[in-house]
């Protein structure tokens, strides 16, 4: 598994960070040497995700997320968008 992890703050009213995560796995079977048809071997997956704030004055701030994941086959697990 990686996960990388960006976070910027170019001015004291304005910061971030992106999030990136890679990951894989075995699949096994409960019964040794016996394969579930339709199941691959190996999963993967990938995941990003990323926020930002944004300070309009010393009593309101904005901050807007984002995030969202696929398998290999691109079927979405989740994805939130605010």
């Amino acid at each position: 598994m990686y996960d990388t992890v960006v976070v910027f703050t170019p001015s004291t009213k304005f910061n971030g960070y992106i999030n990136f995560d890679y990951g894989q796995n075995t699949n096994f079977s409960l019964v040794s040497g016996v394969s579930v048809p339709g199941v691959p071997s190996l999963s993967k997956w990938y995941g990003l995700a990323g926020a930002l704030h944004l300070q309009v004055n010393s009593h309101w701030s904005f901050t807007p997320p984002s995030s969202g994941s696929k398998t290999k086959m691109d079927l979405p697990l989740e994805s939130s968008k605010t």
